[in-house]
Parts: structure tokens; C-alpha cells; sequence
């Protein structure tokens, strides 16, 4: 999955900079997934995993490229979407996420998610790496300003253009 995904991400992100079409990256992370799995064991985790996998793809375009890319975090590649683009599907996950039962278990707080979201033109990334670190440090922001949310990244730092979905 993830040697697939940096295939196909590869030739998506030198497509885009050799078209000039925009290209975005969101880091999805499962907040507090340590507690469903300490808590309701990890089949209840590996559910949430699977719910959130299936929801991006029923919800993503047939060119979007998906990937679990580590422990509870995913990753999207999203070719000819821009940063405002990425934050609306970014957004939708999150707030859909919360309806799906098997990514809320029951016995728990409801679980979420956080977003950290790059674009090449505004990360400046000369390398796919270098565009995934920017969504990464957009994602660390999110979950810095209490998560369940999604992030921008902005020169060096992120941009929180979320509020919490209990406040939606």
C-alpha cells in the first residue's frame, strides 16, 4: 500500500509541476486512537482504521491517491485541488467520520480526527517529501491547537481554519 502510494504520488507530483496544475497532500491522524485500542481492545481499532479507509474512499475521485501511511495516520494526495479545495474535502471527512458507528465505538468519546493539509504552490516543495513534511507540520499544529480539526500549512507554520464539530 504505502510503496504503491509513493509510486503513484511520485508521478502525480512531477506531473503537477511540470503542468503547473495544483496538487495537495492531507496527513489524516486518528486522535487519542491509543485509547479505543487500550480501552476496547485492538479489533475495536482496527475497525476505526477500516471505517476511516472506507469512508475516504467512498467520498475521494477515482484519481485521488489513499494510503495508510503509518500507525493511525493516512495520507491523500489530491491532484489538480488547490489548499482551499483540500481543506473542504479535508473537512467533510472529519465531520462525515463522526456519524460512522464503526469509527465510534460505542463506550468511548466520540472519536475524531485531525488534518494537516500542503499545496505545492504554497509549500514551495521542490521534492514529494518535502510537500508531505508540510502537510505533516500543518497536522502537528492541529493537534497542537487541541485536534479535531484541519490545518493549512502557511510559510513555516499552519493556518487553523477549523473550529471543533461540536461547534459546527
Amino acid at each position: 500500500n504505502r510503496r504503491h502510494f509513493f509510486a503513484l504520488a511520485e508521478t502525480e507530483f512531477e506531473r503537477s509541476r511540470r503542468t503547473g496544475h495544483p496538487l495537495s497532500a492531507i496527513l489524516l491522524d486518528i486522535d487519542h486512537f491509543k485509547t479505543v485500542n487500550d480501552t476496547l481492545g485492538h479489533a475495536a481499532g482496527d475497525r476505526a482504521l477500516q471505517a476511516l479507509a472506507r469512508h475516504c474512499r467512498e467520498r475521494l475521485r477515482p484519481y485521488d491517491v489513499l494510503a495508510r501511511y503509518g500507525g493511525e495516520e493516512f495520507i491523500l494526495l489530491l491532484p489538480n485541488t488547490n489548499e482551499n479545495e483540500a481543506y473542504a474535502i479535508a473537512n467533510r471527512l472529519r465531520i462525515g467520520l463522526a456519524q460512522e458507528a464503526d469509527f465510534n465505538p460505542p463506550g468511548l468519546a466520540p472519536v475524531t480526527i485531525s488534518s494537516g493539509i500542503a499545496d505545492l504552490a504554497t509549500c514551495q516543495a521542490e521534492t514529494l517529501d518535502r510537500l508531505i513534511e508540510c502537510a505533516d507540520s500543518a497536522l502537528y499544529r492541529a493537534k497542537q491547537q487541541g485536534r479535531d480539526r484541519a490545518c493549512i500549512f502557511r510559510n513555516s507554520n499552519a493556518l487553523n481554519l477549523n473550529v471543533p464539530s461540536e461547534s459546527l
